[in-house]
């Protein structure tokens, strides 16, 4: 009788939707902060802060180069245009915060998705599986183009779902989501070929999409032409192009590691998408799928065929291969959907208000489990402080992360005035400003099998070795590591725990005479 009573509670609390997605966007968002970084932006999101300083600063898009995806940075630019910072770092938490922001924004159109195919209480448990996924709240994080995508791509599935007088606005959500990272071509092709299937039986279909296609074109071929003029192709129908193109030798010749793509794409897609289903999804999507092809309909096949043309630039990626799960967030408002049908047994359960609330807060807590064993903020913040350090001199160096994707940034002036003066500087074709605050070159060590072979073959030639105590992909740098005694030609410049460091980290120099020496003597 008192599980009943609660449960009854309970479920006049589901009744007020708009409240609770008001409390789960507050607890997305403070988790969100939890985790927020102290460091400086590296890696692509560098290259978006750089553009968008450069639109922000010039006041006019740059004449010499652009990066594939700049529909973001375009956007940042605004939010960099209306604040006077003093120092470089705090527009780079800007850049994040406008990230968490927009992520957290997302909450509100996959509630209204969930209720095109759902009822307020599953739509509501849809909205938290989105806010706590410890993926997507980690991805917020970095300043990058994901959470700006996945929101565009949500406002298109629902407005798309809509009615006749919004469904125009997919069309440009879709084109705005393309300009933000070029897969959005995907989506493009998924709702025009849905619209005729929409509107089958209406005889004026051909001509509503001329309308729909107009928009597209209104909103994608200025931007287009700009990137054609500097990079002389569209970077958004021609990169697709490429990639089949890519593939296809790729399939011939072998990948960059000499593995078939298929078989590569294959082995990766699968071993990601697993991945990704934990540890939210593992519990509702397998079930999931056995619902979603029970007595399909119209709306199971638009998650179907969601599903299908995502995958597309998604094991295109893993045939490479990228060895990132980011790739499969992009298709999550459909995993979400596919949830929701699983949830929906439960829901006709008794206490079924009490077990989705057991769930939701469930699904939080096992995302704050994963946040804290996958964010070391504290080690994130060493590393920066030791690159700081042992910056000076270096001018070619093993690329190993996280270290040395904080080297680049050590080089930027702190205050924003000083950083500012390179923007004025003569330009060279194709080329950020990146490149020319950026004098340190990093050499991929995963390429070579043994460190003569990476000192002997690297182009240019290495200055520095970075080690630490991780056992990765390349033995012979954790050999160095721990018996650096048996490579003579390597100067130990630095060690981390000789100052005091927590996380162990070793620079070596490498002696050029010391090493000839070396391979004569072997």
């Amino acid at each position: 009788m008192a599980l009943e009573k609660l449960d009854n509670k309970i479920s006049n609390i589901f009744y007020r939707p708009y409240i609770l997605i008001g409390i789960i966007i507050i607890i997305s968002l403070v988790v969100r902060l939890n985790y927020f970084p102290s460091v400086p932006l590296t890696l692509d999101s560098l290259d978006y802060f750089y553009y968008a300083s450069d639109i922000s600063i010039n006041q006019k898009l740059p004449e010499n180069y652009t990066p594939a995806n700049n529909g973001w940075p375009i956007f940042l630019s605004w939010f960099f245009s209306i604040v006077n910072f003093e120092d470089v770092i705090s527009y780079m938490q800007l850049q994040r915060m406008v990230s968490i922001i927009i992520s957290v924004l997302t909450i509100i159109p996959i509630f209204f998705l969930c209720k095109k195919y759902f009822g307020s209480k599953l739509s509501l448990v849809g909205s938290a599986i989105f806010a706590f996924e410890p993926r997507l709240i980690e991805n917020s994080l970095f300043g990058i183009t994901d959470a700006m995508y996945i929101f565009l791509i949500t406002l298109t599935l629902v407005s798309f779902l809509g009615t006749k007088k919004i469904v125009y606005l997919s069309f440009v959500f879709a084109s705005f989501a393309t300009l933000v990272r070029s897969e959005g071509i995907v989506l493009l092709t998924l709702i025009s070929i849905f619209f005729f299937i929409k509107y089958k039986n209406q005889k004026i279909e051909f001509p509503k999409f001329i309308f729909a296609l107009g928009i597209m074109i209104l909103i994608l071929v200025p931007i287009m032409m700009i990137k054609t003029d500097i990079a002389g192709n569209d970077i958004i129908f021609s990169r697709a192009v490429t990639a089949v193109t890519v593939f296809d030798e790729y399939m011939y010749e072998g990948n960059e590691y000499g593995g078939n793509p298929l078989f590569t794409g294959i082995e990766n897609f699968s071993k990601y998408f697993i991945w990704n289903l934990i540890p939210i999804f593992i519990f509702f999507v397998p079930i999931g799928i056995y619902y979603l092809f029970k007595k399909v309909d119209l709306n199971k096949i638009f998650i179907i065929l969601g599903i299908i043309f995502f995958s597309i630039p998604a094991f295109w990626a893993y045939s490479l291969p990228l060895q990132e799960t980011r790739y499969f967030y992009f298709m999550y408002p459909f995993l979400i959907l596919i949830s929701l049908y699983t949830l929906k047994k439960i829901s006709l359960r008794k206490y079924s208000n009490l077990i989705l609330s057991f769930i939701v807060v469930g699904m939080l807590f096992s995302s704050i489990i994963f946040l804290e064993l996958k964010i070391n903020n504290d080690q994130e913040n060493e590393v920066y402080l030791i690159s700081k350090e042992i910056v000076d001199n270096i001018k070619v160096i093993n690329l190993f992360q996280p270290e040395s994707k904080f080297l680049e940034v050590t080089q930027i002036p702190e205050k924003w005035k000083d950083f500012s003066v390179f923007f004025n500087e003569d330009r060279q074709q194709n080329l950020s400003i990146r490149d020319s605050v950026n004098n340190i070159k990093l050499i991929n060590s995963v390429k070579f099998e043994s460190l003569d072979k990476m000192i002997e073959n690297s182009s240019p030639k290495l200055s520095h070795i970075l080690t630490d105590e991780t056992f990765n992909e390349n033995n012979f740098l954790y050999d160095v590591h721990n018996n650096s005694n048996n490579f003579p030609f390597l100067e130990k410049k630095f060690d981390s725990k000789d100052v005091g460091y927590n996380y162990h980290i070793k620079l070596f120099k490498i002696n050029y005479e010391k090493f000839n020496e070396f391979k004569n003597e072997n």
